[in-house]
């Protein structure tokens, strides 16, 4: 599996990444003839839940790139006491300078979006487009901030107790936030992997403070970027909201757009109807042209054909099991 060590503020972190080209589903480096676009996943589900990009052939035309962030997925390392968006921000940085990657694309789902944004304010160079989908609000709204806490307590009394009833709350409540309880053969997959992840990162008692750190602490804390910040950003943003989702409003999106409008930001917003927080997987098929054409249009390199053959994603090996079988392996 294809792992790179970067420094941190807290040491080495070993960062499980993929790296897939038009002809290649893992690839070691990319095709420099191609645009590169990076990915940068949500709270809960790590880099997989980027399969439904990374097996269309629309977008797999250019190189696609995905991580395991701290405390997520495969990824191994310290999380710390406390961890900022900067922080991440700076892992992601450590991540494309390791990888070697060319300024590029980047694509944020959620926690991810708001990565973006940090990494795009303090290395603009590095940016040539944000792809912002489900973008957090400035302060975190305090019914949101309820929700995630209650989840985080119902999977620490779960795992403590050793009560299945209880992390299978924690779970129902993530798959809440995350698919408004939807469910889809590619979700529930997606689960089986998410559990798996979890207890291996998430089920010691520091797992448990770190996951309180990550997935409460994290969102609670943020605060707003100053315009002046804001207008260190170089590079177009475009902005998809979820028609359905159950954290943020679009009326969020619009006070943030505003901000971004007044920081002289280049910036538009879309909405997908009935589209959940996570709206890249059960609405791929309305996210993944959307993204083909931001790509085209902010690229530093000549945008090639759309893929006429199958490709594989380095993630297929997730999807082929029923998820009642991968349950039963971990």
């Amino acid at each position: 599996m294809p792992y790179v060590k970067i420094n941190s503020n807290t040491g080495t972190q070993n960062i499980y990444y993929n790296i897939s080209t038009p002809t290649e589903a893992s690839a070691d480096q990319i095709d420099p003839t191609r645009p590169t676009v990076l990915f940068l996943h949500p709270i809960f589900i790590a880099s997989e839940i980027f399969h439904p990009q990374f097996t269309d052939p629309l977008l797999r035309k250019f190189n696609l790139v995905a991580l395991d962030s701290r405390l997520h997925g495969l990824s191994e390392g310290v999380l710390g006491s406390s961890f900022t968006f900067f922080d991440a921000a700076d892992d992601i940085n450590n991540f494309t300078n390791a990888v070697q990657l060319p300024p590029v694309i980047i694509v944020g789902v959620s926690m991810g979006s708001s990565i973006a944004l940090h990494f795009a304010t303090k290395y603009s160079s590095k940016v040539l487009g944000l792809f912002l989908i489900s973008p957090l609000t400035a302060w975190e709204p305090e019914d949101v901030a309820i929700g995630r806490r209650e989840i985080w307590e119902l999977w620490k009394e779960g795992i403590e107790m050793n009560d299945a009833d209880l992390t299978e709350q924690a779970i129902s409540g993530a798959l809440q936030l995350g698919f408004n309880g939807q469910t889809t053969e590619t979700t529930e997959r997606m689960l089986a992997s998410s559990i798996s992840h979890s207890m291996n990162n998430w089920s010691t008692e520091q797992g448990i403070k770190d996951l309180k750190t990550i997935s409460v602490d994290f969102f609670a804390d943020r605060k707003p970027l100053p315009l002046n910040v804001l207008s260190s950003i170089q590079c177009p943003l475009q902005m998809i909201h979820a028609g359905a989702d159950v954290a943020y409003s679009l009326e969020d999106l619009l006070e943030k757009k505003k901000d971004f409008d007044d920081a002289g930001l280049k910036t538009n917003i879309v909405t997908i109807p009935r589209a959940s927080h996570f709206a890249n997987v059960i609405h791929a098929e309305k996210i993944n042209p959307l993204l083909s054409d931001f790509v085209a249009a902010n690229a530093s390199l000549e945008t090639p054909a759309e893929l006429t053959h199958l490709v594989i994603s380095p993630f297929d090996h997730l999807f082929e099991t029923e998820p009642d079988e991968a349950d039963d392996d971990y």
